[in-house]
């Protein structure tokens, strides 16, 4: 995965935001491609929802602005994550005030190309990649792995459809 990870990198070296964790360097170590990350926080988004539940009020709407940020800058530079959801969202102090916040990481698929649009996370793809035209990622299947995420933020749960069918 040397060419996943050293993408990944460039990438980073670009996505410079608050919510988002820095690449470091490129290293070699026992002839495997080490990325060195800033910590994106003890725990994931992921961890908290399993172990509490849907999010109180407070921190639904901070941890949602943070999303909701993260998704609009990355929008903004052209920049692909590709794979937004729970698991890759740290939960992280900030100064002045170390209120926890979300940072996301794991830009692996970033330089996926858009017509693999079955990369990704199940329950986190955007279903009508498929029934589009172009049949390609574009920036609306972000938004799907964002409101999906939102969605647990709020609920606990994933969305489901019809008989319990995950989208």
């Amino acid at each position: 995965h040397h060419e996943r990870l050293r993408g990944e990198y460039e990438v980073l070296q670009i996505a410079r935001h608050k919510g988002i964790a820095a690449a470091y360097d490129l290293d070699q170590i026992a002839g495997r491609l080490v990325l060195h990350l800033e910590l994106a926080g003890e725990r994931t988004l992921a961890q908290v929802l399993r172990q509490d539940g849907r999010l109180g009020l407070d921190l639904l709407q901070r941890w949602g602005d943070d999303l909701l940020e993260v998704v609009a800058f990355l929008e903004q530079d052209g920049i692909a994550h590709r794979d937004i959801k729970p698991d890759n969202l740290g939960i992280k102090a900030r100064k002045p005030r170390d209120e926890l916040h979300l940072v996301l990481f794991d830009f692996s698929l970033a330089r996926t190309p858009p017509e693999q649009i079955r990369a990704g996370t199940p329950g986190y793809l955007d279903p009508f990649l498929d029934e589009r035209p172009a049949r390609r990622w574009d920036i609306h299947a972000e938004r799907w792995a964002a409101a999906v995420t939102l969605y647990e933020m709020a609920t606990g749960t994933r969305p489901r459809w019809g008989e319990g069918v995950d989208p």
